[in-house]
């Protein structure tokens, strides 16, 4: 429903090194009468966008709350069927605790569930990638989840994520950002946010533990250009030697 305004002379438009686009797009009544105005900024060096939302409340008539939604879920990557199933999920986070769905029944439908109180972000991961709601605002009051199974080719079972972030009837600016990428905690970290916590680290006290392995890995691979087979036999090497003498 929404009309691009921005001027596009290409159906495809390439971004190189440090560009970056922001399209402009307007929502009208009827009458013409500009409803919401919305901005998306793309950048050539990240998997994050930018959504600005500017509504004019006094034309926009609604009865109920606006929400910010991700629907139908994330194509899925895996081969195995029971993988991809057992890694995805929906979730989300509010005052850094996270909540999360999994539909792992084809025939069970988990209805739309509301979780109220301020929500830093929602997202639906597969087991490499994942799309995130990030707000950039604080005047959210609730979040929303809701799965179902899906056609998905031959495939039997095929999990649909549904995610939203919800926001009072009254806003005229609505700012979010949409992190669409691998489950990359290099990539993820530069939305200035918990994201991380959706990638499984293990319990918390086991957390800095496997966080520190995951950088010494990446270390290994980036500083000494080694491909990850030799980086693990490497580390393997290393943890037999600090572990021998206690054994």
């Amino acid at each position: 429903p929404f009309r691009l305004i921005s001027p596009v002379s290409k159906d495809s438009i390439y971004l190189s090194a440090n560009e970056s686009l922001s399209l402009k797009y307007v929502l009208y009544d009827k009458n013409g009468t500009e409803l919401i105005k919305k901005i998306i900024t793309f950048d050539a060096n990240n998997y994050s966008s930018q959504h600005a939302f500017f509504i004019n409340s006094q034309h926009l008539r609604h009865k109920t709350n606006l929400e910010l939604v991700w629907l139908n879920g994330l194509r899925p990557t895996e081969e195995k069927v029971s993988e991809d199933v057992q890694y995805s999920s929906g979730i989300i986070s509010q005052a850094k605790e996270m909540e999360d769905i999994q539909a792992n029944d084809p025939k069970k439908t988990i209805q739309r569930t509301v979780y109220n109180g301020k929500t830093d972000w929602v997202a639906i991961r597969s087991k490499y990638f994942i799309s995130s709601l990030i707000t950039n605002s604080n005047n959210n009051s609730f979040a929303t989840l809701s799965a179902k199974n899906t056609q998905f080719g031959q495939r039997k079972q095929t999990p649909l994520y549904s995610a939203s972030i919800g926001f009072p009837f009254d806003q005229e600016e609505i700012l979010a950002t949409l992190y669409l990428g691998p489950l990359d905690v290099d990539y993820i970290a530069k939305t200035n946010s918990s994201l991380d916590s959706a990638m499984n680290w293990g319990w918390s006290i086991i957390r800095p533990i496997s966080k520190g392995i995951l950088w010494f890995l990446k270390f290994l691979h980036n500083t000494f250009k080694l491909n990850y087979g030799l980086v693990l036999l490497l580390f393997a090497v290393l943890v037999r030697l600090i572990t021998g003498p206690l054994t």
